[in-house]
Order: structure tokens, then sequence, then C-alpha cells
């Protein structure tokens, strides 16, 4: 326990310093309380310029591994909108997933350079999660325990009665209440969780319109499309070609 006390204080002492020059501005709290802010409010390319304001104070300052260093900055910053956005919500299987693969991209950096071109998508990344999860919540343990499900099983196909059966009453009820609380159908909800979810496949995986159809358990590919475009405003593949312009797609 020592060894761990004496390894931890002298580690304090030399980030002590480091983020005490950086607070010598008296800016950089305030810059992180601006971009919270951004993201919950989905301002894009305020979000960017601060993050990368943010950046480069970080780089004028010396540091003994100035990669790892910004790489430790981004983890914490990025578990802590994560998990603001789980405590009303819960965490679950997917919001851990989230959390862990945003932190394997920021842990793929191996230069500054890196962290600039992972800025902008890391904070659209960011500004849709908390979008997604802001439509999320109920003060109805029952309409939580169904939100909660439809997530954990975004990629099955849900119905009214098979999510009735785990939260515990009827459809009918179950039917009622979400309409209440949520002010839309549970089907409406389910097939724009879908589609939000399918849009993310659309700008960062090579998967055919087929196989994103097949994998959210669409009805088929036509019905896909016509749900992506009432709620997206665009087809998938005019999506794809905006969000896919400046990068490859990944393989899943």
């Amino acid at each position: 326990m020592e060894h761990f006390d004496e390894l931890f204080y002298s580690r304090y002492q030399r980030h002590l310093q480091t983020v005490e020059t950086l607070q010598a501005n008296k800016k950089m709290i305030h810059l992180e309380e601006k971009l919270i802010n951004c993201i919950e409010n989905a301002q894009q390319e305020a979000a960017e310029e601060i993050l990368n304001d943010i950046l480069y104070r970080f780089v004028s300052v010396p540091y003994d591994n100035l990669i790892r260093t910004v790489q430790l900055y981004l983890t914490g910053f990025v578990s802590f909108i994560v998990r603001s956005q789980a405590i009303p919500n819960g965490i679950d299987v997917s919001l851990f997933a989230t959390s862990t693969a945003l932190i394997s991209m920021i842990d793929d950096c191996k230069e500054t350079a890196d962290f600039i071109r992972l800025g902008p998508w890391l904070i659209d990344q960011l500004i849709q999660l908390h979008k997604s999860l802001s439509s999320l919540s109920s003060a109805n343990p029952y309409i939580n325990r169904a939100l909660q499900y439809i997530e954990e099983h975004i990629y099955e196909q849900l119905t009214l009665d098979k999510i009735a059966a785990v939260v515990g009453i009827t459809p009918t009820y179950l039917s009622h209440l979400f309409k209440e609380e949520m002010t839309v159908t549970m089907n409406n909800h389910i097939n724009k969780r879908k589609i939000s979810c399918s849009a993310r496949d659309l700008a960062h995986t090579n998967l055919s319109l087929r196989e994103i159809s097949q994998r959210y358990h669409f009805s088929n590919q036509s019905h896909f499309s016509l749900l992506f475009k009432k709620f997206k405003g665009m087809t998938p593949l005019d999506y794809r070609k905006i969000y896919q312009q400046s990068a490859p797609p990944e393989k899943v």
C-alpha cells in the first residue's frame, strides 16, 4: 500500500504542476464548461473550435509525454460526458460499450495531428449520444424499463407484446402509458431509435443497405429506406455520401 501511495503522490505532484500551468490563464475550466454546453445544445462547429483551443493549450505546455497526457484528458472528458448521461438513464450494455469504444479511438491517437483529425468525429458522437439519451428517460419505472430493454435489444425484432411481458404489465396498458409519457407511440419510438443506430452504420461501416435492413429487422430494404427518409429527411445512400466523404468506412 505504501508503494502505491508514494507512486500516486509523485505523479500527483507532477500533474499538479502541469494543471496549474494550464489554469494560469484562468480559461481552461471555462472552456470545458462551454464545450459541455455546446455538446448539450448540438452546436457542432462551436464545440470543435473549443476542443481545438483546449488541445492547443496542452501543446503549449511542456510534458514528459504529451500524447499520453492528452489521451488521459480526453478519456476523462468522454467518461464524464457518458456517465453524466448514465446517471438519469442508467448504465446499460450499449452505453458501456459506447464509452469503451470512444476511449479506444482516443487510445489509437499516436501524434498531435491524430487528435485534431479525431476531434470533429468525437464531438459528433457525443452530440448524437446526448440527443439519443435525452429522450430515453421517464418518471415512470415501467416506461424506463421498456426504454432500457429497447436500447439493449435494438438489433432484435421488438414487439409491444414482448416488451410488455418483460416489463410485467399488459400490452394495452403499456401502450397507453408509453404514449402518455413519451408523447409518441412505442412503435414510432422503436423505429426512430433503429433508424438512429442504422445512421451510424451508414456513416462508419461498409455494410450494404440490405445488410443494415436485416440487422435491425426491418421488414425489407424498401421499408427501411422509407423510414430513414421519414426520420432523417434524406435517403440512406444520400446520408452515407455526406458522412463518408472525409474517411473510408470501417468493416464491422
